[in-house]
């Protein structure tokens, strides 16, 4: 019969240490510590534990559970500063569940210079998880005198559908570092202001604090591996949004990045016939003074009125740039070049 795991109190290992939970159902509601080592949960029926250096480094389910199982739910207070938080499920069933379901607060945050990784993670076939409450794997500020606070972690959320709920609080900021990445990996993804997986406004906001990596993979049966931008999204800090597909990237609303060195990454097409392309007049916009875009692994030089406008463009015509590849950034304003160039 199926069992279950639920904790309402505190649990905490030794420094390095780590708390494994592995049954069908598990619930948490309490605090559980193991800074510096690992947090582990898993619902499923074969789970294998790889150890090294008398630690716990790795954890992977090789069998989904049966379909009643309800999976992880996690409201309480999960804690592995410099080290890591995987929260895995597995779960059979032919309709798509939710697995793994976070209104509490995870932290891995940067100590000592080591990066904290958390991993909330479900089947790519018929597997749901819902990312709310925090997820929290950012390095702290430095205070004078210092070189570095530490660079930010890393976050994954891998299902077949990954929902981000109103209000969850996701971040890799790293102020005196480098800043960290969120990788979000489901088999299709839509930002929307409303029926998709996740808006423009949560999206803009998370690019604050993180490097955003949007891979939509081709797992479930029915669905086409792409991404839709469907609503506007802006960002001004120093981040950069990566938008990878299967197939095809639709960008329907206007994406623009004002950071100085903001950037852009489009990739589609990782699996076969993919393409990318702009509709309903949608325009990207990066008009910081060094930003960078990259399109199906080909990197483009950037112009715009903050990195040279006219002298800019006018600069290409050079022998050795002639075989370089441009993008426009921002709009410039040329109306004058007849009279400043001296024609």
């Amino acid at each position: 019969s199926l069992t279950s795991i639920t904790n309402q109190g505190n649990i905490s290992a030794n420094d390095g240490g780590y708390v494994v939970f592995i049954s069908p159902t598990i619930n948490n509601s309490g605090n559980i510590t193991a800074n510096s080592g690992s947090v582990n949960m898993a619902s499923g029926d074969d789970v294998t534990l790889t150890f090294a250096n008398n630690g716990l480094i790795n954890l992977v389910i090789n069998k989904e559970t049966a379909a009643e199982a309800l999976g992880i739910d996690n409201a309480g207070t999960i804690t592995a500063d410099g080290g890591q938080v995987i929260i895995s499920a597995q779960i059979a069933g032919d309709l798509l569940k939710t697995v793994v379901n976070n209104t509490g607060v995870i932290q891995a945050r940067t100590i000592e210079n080591k990066n904290g990784t958390i991993k909330l993670l479900g089947g790519m076939e018929n597997n749901a998880i819902n990312v709310g409450g925090t997820l929290d794997a950012s390095a702290p500020a430095c205070a004078e005198p210092c070189r570095s606070g530490g660079d930010g972690g890393f976050i994954e959320t891998s299902a077949a559908s990954v929902k981000v709920a109103d209000g969850a609080v996701i971040t890799t900021a790293a102020p005196s570092g480098t800043t960290g990445e969120w990788l979000i990996d489901p088999t299709d993804y839509t930002i929307a202001a409303s029926g998709g997986d996740i808006t423009g406004s949560q999206l803009s906001t998370y690019l604050g604090d993180s490097n955003v990596n949007i891979f939509s993979s081709f797992g479930a049966t029915g669905t086409n591996g792409d991404v839709n931008v469907n609503d506007a999204v802006s960002w001004s800090a120093n981040t950069t949004l990566t938008l990878s597909a299967y197939r095809n990237i639709n960008i329907n609303s206007n994406i623009t990045a004002t950071g100085n060195t903001a950037g852009l990454t489009l990739t589609p097409n990782n699996g076969a016939g993919g393409s990318y392309s702009l509709n309903n007049g949608a325009v990207i916009t990066l008009s910081g003074s060094a930003p960078s875009l990259t399109i199906a692994g080909i990197a483009y030089a950037v112009l715009n009125e903050a990195n040279g406008g006219v002298t800019a463009l006018q600069n290409m015509v050079c022998i050795a740039c002639l075989s370089g590849r441009y993008a426009l950034g921002s709009n410039i304003d040329a109306s004058n070049t007849y009279m400043s160039a001296g024609w």
